[in-house]
């Protein structure tokens, strides 16, 4: 249920299942931030079920990724942050382009990673891109 009324008024509760709404302004909505941040390490798991968008903190190296996406059947885009770093990570999984994972001792500055889920059960379906030494 939402209002729907004039600017600034309580409006009357009504239901848009099924309804077209046409150039709609949407007003005092708070939006959570899903920013997780984590420190991981050894053989770790990174679980999209709490947030697409993460922070993580390699504290040593990382052996193997599990990955959990949520469930539902629907694909989804989701963003790592890994501040820069000495520390390795194997990518359990994960397709890279050219078949070539992140260096993440590559440099100075963060990096930057899109990984993209086709929403199946399966882990044969993760795909990856990367951007090293974000400053």
């Amino acid at each position: 249920m939402v209002g729907v009324g004039p600017s600034g008024g309580g409006g009357v509760p009504a239901t848009l299942t099924d309804k077209t709404l046409v150039n709609p302004t949407i007003s005092g909505v708070a939006v959570a931030s899903d920013l997780i941040e984590a420190n991981i390490t050894g053989a770790a798991t990174i679980d999209f079920t709490s947030g697409q968008k993460q922070k993580l903190t390699l504290t040593d190296n990382v052996t193997g990724i599990t990955w959990v996406f949520p469930g539902g059947g629907k694909p989804g885009n989701y963003v790592l942050l890994i501040p820069s770093t000495a520390y390795t990570c194997v990518w359990t999984d994960v397709k890279w382009p050219a078949a070539t994972a992140p260096d993440l001792a590559a440099g100075a500055g963060a990096t930057l990673i899109g990984i993209f889920h086709d929403g199946t059960s399966t882990t044969a379906n993760i795909y990856g891109t990367f951007s090293e030494d974000v400053r």
